[in-house]
């Protein structure tokens, strides 16, 4: 029965790739943490790029916009996982969800954020 909720959990959150392996939820949660905290520091990379890139250019006011986009991006990225998490909530699952959407969230502005600002 384990196995057959595991299975369910992995193509309701649509996991593939390096946590392909995990036996149980609690392995899935432990392998996709590592890969969060793997495209955070990924991310906090690029934002420092792009900041210095800010200083070099003494782009102020775009600087400025960046940081209120930035903020609004991270309240959105919170509410949206919790969101989806919510299907799943007081279930085993629910972990999984939310670290699923942030992953993919994530990964989509690592994405504009090279693209809008690392040309």
């Amino acid at each position: 029965m384990s196995m057959l909720i595991l299975a369910l959990t992995l193509q309701l959150v649509a996991v593939s790739g390096p946590c392909d392996n995990a036996q149980n939820t609690v392995e899935l949660e432990d392998c996709l943490t590592r890969e969060l905290d793997s495209l955070n520091l990924e991310i906090r990379e690029v934002v420092s790029r792009i900041e210095e890139r800010f200083e070099e250019r003494s782009w102020y006011r775009r600087r400025v916009l960046y940081d209120r986009a930035q903020r609004a991006w991270t309240l959105y990225r919170d509410l949206e996982c919790e969101s989806e998490s919510a299907e799943f909530e007081g279930g085993s699952i629910a972990g999984v969800a939310a670290l699923q959407c942030h992953l993919s969230v994530t990964e989509a502005r690592l994405t504009e954020l090279r693209d809008a600002y690392l040309y």
